[in-house]
């Protein structure tokens, strides 16, 4: 069975659950030392049977270099990850915030879309 599925020429993730994708931008926040303040969840659309979106915000601190590479990380990954908005406040060298909203694509188990 496939686990990949290419859309748009890139990949997506079959069976991407909510704590995959925690998972994921909580490995990355930890390479590139950066805190999640908040995270928030909301189902995006049904893009076409069995392919969803699901919409991320949240706040994430750091030094603004490491956030650039933070955000770097999800551009470049085979994630499907797309970053729709960024407001930045650079507080000083070693301290800035990011607002982010992003869409993260995933593909349905064949047993939920049958449903």
């Amino acid at each position: 069975m496939n686990t990949h599925l290419p859309i748009n020429g890139c990949i997506v993730k079959m069976r991407c659950s909510l704590k995959v994708i925690v998972q994921y931008l909580d490995t990355l926040g930890r390479r590139y030392v950066v805190k999640f303040g908040t995270l928030n969840f909301a189902s995006g659309n049904e893009l076409s049977p069995g392919i969803s979106t699901l919409s991320i915000s949240g706040n994430f601190e750091g030094a603004y270099v490491n956030l650039v590479k933070f955000l770097e990380a999800i551009e470049q990954s085979r994630r499907r990850i797309v970053v729709k908005t960024i407001n930045v406040e650079v507080l000083d060298i070693q301290k800035s915030s990011f607002y982010l909203k992003m869409e993260a694509y995933y593909q349905k188990p064949v047993t939920d879309i049958a449903s």
